[in-house]
């Protein structure tokens, strides 16, 4: 009797041992864990926060890459940027230049968007290209604008009066001229030089229904439309 009792205290003493044990092993294992993913999270933020660094710097070394010197007043120099973006239309699409504006910078369309004034001054073909002209003056503080050519998001399009839609082959702001996307500070109250070249444009559309233009301030995109542009040949 005395040995029978001896043995059940010591398979309790042995019982109670492995439960204690079993509650260490279960503590270690969600401190184990918890440590494992608080490292994990903490990895993922600094992560996401180089990321964002990485996005800054790009923003701004494509911004310091295409920062603008002053528009000169010297008339010449805002037909040499004409010339450059007609020159650019040319080599794309194997067309020649449109023929120049006729209107003495008539504006024949305004629209204002985000405080800057967009004045249409048409849209004029030459062989194989479609060229849209424009005036943009900044009526806010002075700011960084972008226009965009063709980009896999953002695209000023054109859309001619027998249904065909044409995306932008080349933009131009300023001096500044490219098949994506151009950027310039434009400074208060100083009007600039703008334009869209469009290819493959049939030769029977007498009309611009729709010119779609896409542009960015910083981080954020905007588009707004012209309708009913007749296309001068």
């Amino acid at each position: 009797m005395t040995a029978d009792v001896g043995l059940r205290k010591a398979l309790l003493g042995w019982v109670a041992g492995c439960a204690s044990l079993i509650t260490v092993i279960s503590f270690s294992i969600g401190i184990g864990v918890w440590y494992q993913s608080q490292q994990s999270q903490d990895r993922l933020n600094a992560l996401q926060k180089r990321v964002e660094g990485l996005e800054n710097m790009r923003s701004s070394l494509e911004e310091e890459r295409h920062r603008a010197v002053p528009e000169s007043t010297n008339p010449s120099r805002t037909q040499d940027a004409r010339n450059k973006s007609s020159e650019a239309g040319e080599q794309a699409t194997g067309g020649t230049p449109p023929k120049a504006p006729d209107n003495n910078g008539e504006v024949i369309n305004s629209h204002r968007a985000n405080d800057f004034l967009f004045d249409l001054h048409g849209c004029f073909a030459g062989s194989g290209i479609v060229e849209c002209e424009l005036t943009i003056t900044n009526m806010g503080d002075d700011r960084t604008l972008s226009l965009f050519g063709k980009t896999k998001f953002y695209t000023t399009k054109l859309f001619d009066n027998i249904g065909g839609e044409h995306y932008a082959e080349s933009a131009q702001l300023g001096e500044y001229v490219d098949h994506i996307r151009v950027n310039k500070t434009l400074i208060t109250g100083i009007p600039i030089s703008a334009s869209f070249l469009f290819r493959n444009v049939p030769a029977d559309a007498a009309r611009v229904a729709v010119l779609e233009i896409n542009f960015a301030l910083r981080f954020y995109e905007y588009s707004f439309k012209f309708r009913d542009v007749p296309i001068e040949r």
